[in-house]
C-alpha cells in the first residue's frame, strides 16, 4: 500500500509541515499515511487567520452567513 503525504491547509492553501507523523493502522500497525505538522510560526499565522474570520463573520448578516454556507453545502 502506497502511503499517503498529507499537507497542512493554512490561509487557504495546502502547505508541507516542516516535520511530519507517522498515522499507522490500528490493525496492522502499517504506516497508512504521514501527515504535516505545524511549526509555531504556522500555529500563530492559523490563529491570526481564524480571528479575522471571526471578526468578517461577526459582521455578516445571519442572511449572508446563511447564503456562504448553502453555497459550500451545494457545491
Amino acid at each position: 500500500m502506497a502511503v499517503r503525504e498529507e499537507p497542512l491547509f493554512l490561509a487557504g492553501h495546502f502547505v508541507p509541515g516542516p516535520t511530519q507523523a507517522e498515522v499507522r493502522s490500528p490493525w496492522s500497525g502499517e504506516v497508512v499515511s504521514r501527515v504535516g505538522l505545524a511549526d509555531e510560526a504556522m500555529a500563530e499565522e492559523a490563529l491570526a487567520d481564524a480571528h479575522a474570520a471571526l471578526r468578517r463573520g461577526r459582521a455578516m448578516t445571519s442572511g449572508e452567513r446563511r447564503a456562504i454556507l448553502t453555497k459550500i453545502s451545494t457545491g
